[in-house]
């Protein structure tokens, strides 16, 4: 036997005497004990037999009954794309978060973000010197910006490149090449030091 989701008790209408039927007290014990719900249009909007006080849901007319247990399918299709829209509108947020978050996490940003912070903090103390004369905390909070600054100022690639070091790039562009394996012999590279660019063509290779 089929299962049964819902269960509408309809009737076109009809004088008191023909609804008499559905205010029947046998019929309203069923329609209370009814394990699925039960919709009851029986009649037109102004008739009320006692089953319709019963009943989960009451609809003046059968054809609006039709419609509660029946969703149109244009306005379904719409719900449906709407909360399709939602959900990807927030998967998008939560991508975005991570994304910042793993850029925080680079060594510069970092440092920028520390180099901000002891910035404010110097601010804050500034402003308040006129009134509680906190000169030991300025004093503190300065030796610190000056450390973060001279922090930053030696992971400077700039600074690396002073020290002897170089970056050696395809000349067409593209990341830094960090092993001989990834240059082919007579490939044209260029090689960036500290005061400025060579062109140069890659001899034979070996790791």
């Amino acid at each position: 036997m089929p299962e049964v989701d819902v269960i509408i008790l309809a009737r076109a209408g009809g004088d008191a005497t023909d609804l008499l039927p559905w205010s029947n007290e046998e019929l309203c014990r069923a329609v209370a004990a009814c394990p699925v719900p039960v919709v009851s249009a029986i009649g037109h909007e102004e008739d009320r037999p006692l089953c319709d006080e019963l009943a989960d849901v009451r609809c003046g007319t059968p054809s609006l009954a039709a419609g509660a247990v029946i969703p149109d399918p244009v306005a379904l299709s719409d719900l449906v794309g709407r909360r399709l829209e939602t959900a990807a509108s927030t998967c998008r947020r939560h991508a975005e978060a991570r994304r910042s978050r793993l850029v925080a996490l680079a060594p510069a940003k970092a440092l920028d973000h520390r180099l901000q912070a002891a910035q404010n903090k110097v601010a804050r103390m500034g402003d308040s010197v006129e009134h509680r004369h906190p000169r030991g905390r300025v004093a503190t909070a300065r030796q610190l910006l000056q450390s973060i600054e001279r922090e930053r100022e030696a992971l400077s690639p700039v600074r690396v490149l002073e020290r002897g070091y170089a970056v050696v790039r395809p000349a067409v562009g593209g990341p830094a090449v960090r092993r001989p394996s990834e240059v082919r012999s007579g490939e044209a590279i260029e090689i960036t030091l500290a005061g400025g660019t060579l062109a140069a063509t890659a001899g034979e290779t070996g790791e």
